[in-house]
């Protein structure tokens, strides 16, 4: 019987649409353009391109919807270990309407940062701060203006909010989504609301909390 609930509840989750909010605080950048950061020993980044991605990636949902972002024009860099990749971030150019999580009218003038991920075997290496930097001199790269580089990321997650802080950003405000999450095609945003004077809530208050 517990199968059973098991096996609908996937089905459920998998194969109907879900109405889902989301609270994510915003973040603008302000700083000068940074030095090309140092990495650790044994690692290296590149411009990500759908070779580096096929080579670096093994066979799965990450590599699949990378190679997808390439395709609408999305940009973005890879750090890896010349076997597997390690960190990677990538960013939307303005008049590319990604990420799929924000409306397009609130990304489309801005070079957006996002998808930022390390594994987990090399957290805690400064390897945000390293993908962060790595796309403002990928931005400066094609002549994007630095104050437009803009990033968000969920209210609640201190870790994340602290890395892109040190790196330059300042708070701008909080954006609240309502969207449809669509099997197979992804976030599909129906309402939304970016109030930009909005404080973000303390981190020591979210620790506590």
């Amino acid at each position: 019987m517990e199968n059973r609930k098991d096996n609908l509840k996937n089905f459920i989750f998998r194969n109907l649409p879900r109405l889902t909010k989301r609270v994510n605080c915003v973040f603008r950048y302000f700083g000068g353009l940074p030095e090309a950061p140092q990495l650790p020993p044994g690692l290296s980044w590149d411009y990500a391109s759908a070779d580096l991605i096929e080579r670096m990636f093994n066979k799965g949902f990450r590599k699949r919807v990378l190679k997808g972002l390439l395709l609408r024009g999305v940009m973005g860099i890879i750090i890896h270990d010349g076997r597997q990749w390690v960190a990677h971030g990538f960013v939307s150019p303005p008049g590319i309407t990604q990420p799929q999580h924000l409306p397009q009218k609130m990304v489309k003038d801005f070079w957006w940062f996002f998808f930022m991920h390390t594994r987990t075997a090399y957290r805690h290496r400064g390897l945000q701060k390293c993908c962060i930097s790595l796309r403002l001199l990928l931005v400066d790269k094609y002549k994007g203006q630095l104050e437009a580089a803009m990033v968000d990321t969920d209210i609640n997650n201190v870790p994340a909010k602290k890395g892109i802080r040190s790196s330059g950003f300042k708070p701008n405000g909080i954006v609240t989504t309502l969207y449809l999450l669509l099997p197979k095609i992804g976030p599909r945003v129906i309402w939304w609301s970016w109030d930009k004077d909005r404080k973000h809530p303390a981190m020591d208050d979210l620790i506590r909390g």
